[in-house]
């Protein structure tokens, strides 16, 4: 039970006051254990900067991953126009990945 215990006191301008001796420390109590929860919910709840720091390294991996995607297609786009306009990287292609050979060519095949 809570009871609070005042005097009266007169204050500069001729005031009588009361004095509320307890009220004020435990009312500052408890706002300092609300505070408390709240810092941490904050830190450790759902939602909470502890997630947030996760959120962020695995944002980084992703656009880590971004790039180097971005890049092989570049790559992939230019090994496509390659091989729509330019003969001798298309008969390149052909001989090496194929195994295609020009009209005239001399094969050899070494048996083990």
């Amino acid at each position: 039970m809570f009871v609070a215990r005042h005097a009266w006191t007169e204050n500069p301008y001729g005031m009588f006051v009361a004095d509320f001796e307890v009220g004020a420390v435990v009312i500052g109590k408890f706002l300092l254990g609300i505070f408390i929860i709240i810092a941490l919910f904050i830190i450790f709840g759902n939602r909470g900067f502890t997630d947030y720091r996760m959120l962020k390294e695995k944002q980084a991996v992703l656009e880590e991953t971004n790039k180097c995607i971005a890049a092989e297609n570049d790559e992939l786009k230019r090994k496509i126009v390659l091989l729509k306009t330019d003969l001798r990287h298309i008969e390149t292609v052909a001989r090496k990945e194929l195994g295609m050979v020009k009209k005239g060519d001399m094969v050899y095949q070494f048996i083990d």
